[in-house]
């Protein structure tokens, strides 16, 4: 069970890159699709409750880097006047 266990983990790194990265590897294989569900099924609740935190951090981490770049867009506007 370990195997498949890190295998979905795996699957779910995408999630973190956005809707399109995932899309993109995972839409042309219906198989695994498949099988991500019906892992997900299998260990539910506890499967979407760590797959809400990891999302919630994806997302806090993504708000934080595009602060950075602002900020850092700005002072290099400053710098340049």
């Amino acid at each position: 069970m370990i195997i498949p266990n890190m295998f979905m983990c795996l699957c779910q790194h995408p999630k973190v890159l956005g809707k399109d990265a995932i899309a993109e590897l995972l839409d042309p294989r219906a198989k695994v699709i498949k099988w991500l569900h019906a892992v997900q099924e299998a260990t539910s609740p506890h499967f979407s409750s760590v797959t809400e935190t990891l999302l919630k951090a994806a997302d806090m981490y993504q708000k934080k880097r595009e602060s950075d770049k602002a900020k850092l867009d700005g002072s290099t506007r400053q710098s340049k006047l």
